[in-house]
């Protein structure tokens, strides 16, 4: 779970400034999304055996928001655009 979480970390610094030169801003995020979700898909299969739907929401949903806030803020920090 912590090494797709820290994928998804630093897809979400790195693919928006990649991406910026093919498509507008908003798109890029949401492609940079799209990519990075794959990372979770072996977790998720995992979890499932494990959990619960309410169990699993309530732990995904904090770890892709602070997985959110990390890329931003790590793609501030290096200066990217």
């Amino acid at each position: 779970m912590a090494v797709a979480w820290s994928l998804m970390t630093a897809g979400l610094a790195v693919l928006p400034p990649m991406l910026g030169n093919i498509v507008d801003e908003p798109w890029t995020i949401v492609i940079a999304w799209a990519i990075v979700s794959l990372a979770w898909v072996p977790v998720e299969a995992l979890m499932r055996t494990r959990f619960g739907a309410l169990a699993r929401f309530l732990i995904t949903v904090p770890l892709w928001l602070a997985a959110a806030l990390c890329g931003y803020w790590l793609r501030t920090y290096l200066g990217l655009p």
